[in-house]
């Protein structure tokens, strides 16, 4: 019996034993597969990525193992860790309150940032506080963006990220003198309700709100992505200043009105009537309070001489810019003359009044015009070497005739002059209106004809481009045939595309054309130009392709479609 039960007893022991060795073994592979899971791989991803990290507390710098700057890597960390604690001063916001690390991907250029975004992606990172920025591009902004984004949500409108980044990259700037000049221009309830129309497109705002806010989970394609950059790229024409500047004005002016938590109430606030609401006034009474700050500051200003230049220059007024500036001294006063003489078709003048502060790509593409071939039609100047120059100066200048008769204007409404500067590559610094940066000058008539609707259209070119394209091409091409090619796209080829949907740069160009150029066409047979420009008129003043049809057609878009349609069919 004793031998029995010491037998049962091994036997349980054995099981036992068995079980814990079990265990161990279990416990060392998951142990062995933790390590390799959460030390090994992510080292081995981490040798293996094109990026590279460098912590500066509250920010940590990433950046390609190739590009250019990470060869000075640490003093570049010195600088955006500086810029960011600048940022929280500013803004009142403690470094804890962030909660995280702001990830900055730092490249050396703009065409970096596809190949970084890609590394970043195969990475799977999981990062919630970061942005892309390009070396030598103002930090500070950028940095606001991140942390107002952390702080206050998403914003519910365009105009305080705007002004927020401008404050912050010049926050010693006379925002609100700059704005008072512009008093006549542009007022707050007109910027904030066609800001996605007057502020000009910031393709690097634009990347980090639709791919590296918080909020946002799906990332685009890397074509996706090519395409938001390269319809960002070149220089936007400056009629946006007044609109900058009153929007940089305006954080300010909160900043020292409500401090921080007043920055948050009109980060948050979709209307300036909630925002009115916010802090206890009635929406005149805000408003009255900002143009009275606005007149005040520009009042008070050392500056008008120079800021009454700069208005003149992005007006469209450069022989006027100069007279007022050439007594002013300073490096800013130097830019603005530069810019001047650029919007005159004068390169060499320009490069000598800039000096040595002239940015590097302007450098190099002013000096490869300084001595170029001038050609001149009327109002219009090319700039550059082009086979013929003439030909195409006039075929722009008849465009620019028949859309100034098209609107009723003569060409006083046009800048002082349209300067064409023929380049390879646009260079991507903002510049007066009426300078165009061209590559083909097969562009021109197009360009020019696109001068006249911005001059004619005070809150900016109607975003339908469907019928501006239309217009653009019914204007410098009149002898063409739109409706035989849209009848073949639509009858032969079995190809429409609603007018609802938005043609270029989504569809075939020949397409879009015959499609556009149709219906601007069809809208002129039968109902006349004054038809076509009412529906202009009603899509310039905010309404959509949808409510404009409606409102001046008395159709639905979709029925205007189907009229388009048979008369193509000739029913």
């Amino acid at each position: 019996m004793l031998r029995g039960l010491t037998q049962r007893l091994w036997l349980v022991r054995r099981e036992v034993l068995w079980m814990l060795g079990g265990l161990g073994l279990g416990l060392l592979a998951a142990l062995v597969a933790g390590v390799l899971v959460f030390w090994v791989q992510p080292a081995v991803q981490r040798a293996r990525s094109p990026l590279a990290s460098l912590e500066a507390k509250p920010i940590v710098l990433r950046y390609l193992k190739a590009s250019p700057p990470a060869d000075d890597i640490p003093k570049a960390a010195r600088e955006v860790q500086r810029a960011m604690l600048r940022v929280l001063d500013t803004l009142g916001i403690a470094e804890e309150e962030l909660g995280r690390p702001v990830y900055v991907y730092l490249y050396a250029r703009l065409e970096e940032l596809p190949a970084g975004f890609g590394a970043r992606s195969a990475e799977m990172a999981t990062e919630v506080a970061l942005t892309d920025h390009v070396r030598g591009a103002p930090l500070e902004g950028a940095l606001g963006r991140v942390a107002a984004s952390l702080l206050f949500a998403r914003p519910r409108n365009l105009v305080l990220p705007r002004g927020l980044a401008l404050y912050l990259d010049q926050p010693e700037y006379p925002w609100a003198a700059e704005a008072g000049a512009w008093a006549e221009e542009l007022d707050l309830a007109m910027l904030w309700d066609e800001a996605d129309r007057l502020l000009p497109r910031d393709p690097l705002e634009d990347l980090y709100f639709s791919v590296n806010a918080p909020w946002e989970t799906l990332a685009p394609s890397l074509e996706a992505l090519r395409i938001l950059l390269r319809t960002g790229a070149g220089s936007a024409q400056e009629r946006g200043r007044a609109a900058q500047a009153l929007s940089a004005a305006l954080v300010e002016w909160v900043l020292m009105e409500w401090g921080r938590g007043g920055l948050e109430l009109f980060w948050r606030a979709p209307t300036l009537s909630a925002v009115a609401d916010a802090v206890g006034l009635e929406r005149a009474e805000l408003l009255r309070a900002f143009s009275s700050h606005l007149a005040e500051a520009f009042a008070a200003s050392g500056d008008k001489e120079y800021l009454e230049g700069l208005r003149l220059l992005y007006t469209g007024r450069p022989r006027e810019a100069l007279d007022r500036l050439m007594p002013l001294q300073g490096p800013e006063v130097a830019e603005l003359l530069a810019q001047a003489h650029l919007a005159l078709g004068e390169p060499r003048a320009a490069l000598e009044a800039w000096g040595p502060a002239v940015p590097a790509d302007l450098a190099q593409v002013l000096g490869e015009l300084a001595d170029a071939p001038r050609t001149a039609r009327g109002q219009l100047l090319l700039v550059g070497p082009a086979h013929d120059a003439a030909v195409h100066l006039d075929h722009a200048l008849e465009s620019v005739h028949r859309a100034l008769d098209f609107w009723d204007h003569d060409t006083a409404v046009l800048p002082y002059r349209i300067v064409f500067y023929l380049v390879g590559a646009p260079p991507a610094d903002p510049v007066p209106w009426g300078v165009l940066w061209v590559e083909d000058p097969a562009e021109l008539p197009a360009l020019a004809v696109r001068t006249v609707l911005e001059a004619v259209s005070p809150m900016g070119v109607p975003r339908y481009t469907t019928l501006v394209q239309g217009l653009i091409l019914h204007l410098t091409e009149p002898h063409r045939d739109f409706a035989a090619e849209a009848r073949r796209q639509l009858q032969e080829e079995r190809r429409w595309v609603g007018l609802g949907q938005t043609l270029f740069g989504v569809y075939p160009q020949a397409l879009a054309e015959a499609q556009s150029g149709a219906l601007v066409r069809y809208l002129l047979e039968v109902h006349g130009r004054a038809g076509l420009r009412a529906m202009w008129e009603s899509l310039d003043r905010g309404a959509s392709p949808f409510s404009a049809s409606l409102e001046v057609f008395g159709v639905t878009l979709s029925q205007l479609e189907e009229n388009l349609k048979n008369w193509l069919r000739g029913l």
